[in-house]
C-alpha cells in the first residue's frame, strides 16, 4: 500500500513532468525516483543510491545552472539525460542499475531511507516548484517579446503633418504621370506618409509625381485623420484603384 510519503513523492513527480523538460537536475531526480532509486553513472559503471545521487543533485545545480536551450531529461525507466536543446541529443549521465541482488538491497535501504529523512523531501519540492516558475517566467518574456514584435512590425503614422517637400534620396519613387493639360491646379492641401515621415503639402497634380500605393497614407486639410490612398475619390480615379469607400 502506497505511504504518505510515497504519494507525496509522486505528486511531486507528476507536477514535475508537466514541465517536459527540467531546469534542474533535483527536478530531473524527482521524476526518476518513481521508477528507480538505485543508479550507474555512465562510462565507469559506479553505483548511485537515491542519497547518493540527491547530494550530487543538489551540488550541480548550484554549481553549474543550465543556460540557453539547455535541459534535463528522464527516460522512462528512469534514466537522468543532458540535452543542448533537441531531445535526440540527449547524452545520458545516469542509467538505472540492472536487476540483481546489490539492487534489491539497496532500493530496500532507500525506501527506508526517505521515510525518515525531511531534507530530500523539501528539496525536490523546492526544486519542483522553482522550475515550475521559471517555466511561467520564460512563457511570459517570450509572450511579451512576441507581442512587442508584433507592434514594432505596424507602422506609426505621424499625428500631424510637417510641411517639407519629398526628396528624393528619402526613398520616394518618383513617376512621370500623364496629366490632361486642363487639369485644374487644386490648392496645396495634400501630404503623403513615408518611412513615419510626413511630406507636403502638395497639389494633386504634385502628389501624383510620386509612387503611391492604395495604402499609402494621405492626409487632407479639413480632415482629422489620415487614410489610405484608395479612399480619396480623386486620387482613386487619376492611378485606378478600386475607391474603397
Amino acid at each position: 500500500m502506497e505511504t504518505e510519503k510515497q504519494k507525496k513523492y509522486r505528486e511531486y513527480a507528476e507536477k514535475a513532468f508537466w514541465t517536459g523538460h527540467y531546469h534542474y537536475m533535483m527536478q530531473a531526480l524527482a521524476v526518476a525516483m518513481s521508477h528507480t532509486m538505485v543508479w550507474r553513472l555512465v562510462g565507469n559503471g559506479t553505483a548511485f543510491t537515491l542519497k547518493e545521487l540527491f547530494e550530487f543533485a543538489k551540488s550541480e545545480d548550484v554549481k553549474h545552472e543550465l543556460t540557453g536551450t539547455q535541459f534535463y531529461m528522464v527516460s522512462r525507466e528512469g534514466a537522468i539525460g543532458l540535452s543542448p536543446g533537441l531531445e535526440y541529443l540527449t547524452q545520458w549521465i545516469f542509467v538505472p542499475m540492472e536487476p540483481c541482488e546489490q539492487r534489491d538491497a539497496l532500493e530496500k535501504q532507500m525506501r527506508e531511507y526517505i521515510e525518515e529523512e525531511e531534507a530530500i523531501e523539501n528539496a525536490i519540492e523546492q526544486a519542483v516548484t522553482e522550475g515550475l516558475a521559471r517555466e511561467e517566467a520564460e512563457k511570459q518574456a517570450r509572450a511579451a517579446a512576441e507581442q512587442a514584435k508584433q507592434e514594432a512590425a505596424i507602422p506609426e503614422i505621424p499625428s500631424i503633418p510637417q510641411s517639407q517637400p519629398a526628396p528624393q534620396d528619402a526613398g520616394v519613387e518618383v513617376v512621370q504621370q500623364s496629366m490632361p493639360q486642363a487639369a485644374p491646379q487644386l490648392p496645396a492641401k495634400y501630404y503623403m506618409a513615408y518611412n513615419n515621415e510626413s511630406y507636403g503639402p502638395y497639389t494633386l497634380p504634385q502628389l501624383l509625381q510620386y509612387q503611391i500605393d492604395p495604402d499609402t497614407p494621405i492626409w487632407i486639410d479639413g480632415r482629422n485623420e489620415w487614410i489610405p490612398a484608395a479612399q480619396v475619390p480623386e486620387i482613386a480615379s487619376a492611378l485606378g484603384f478600386t475607391y474603397q469607400y
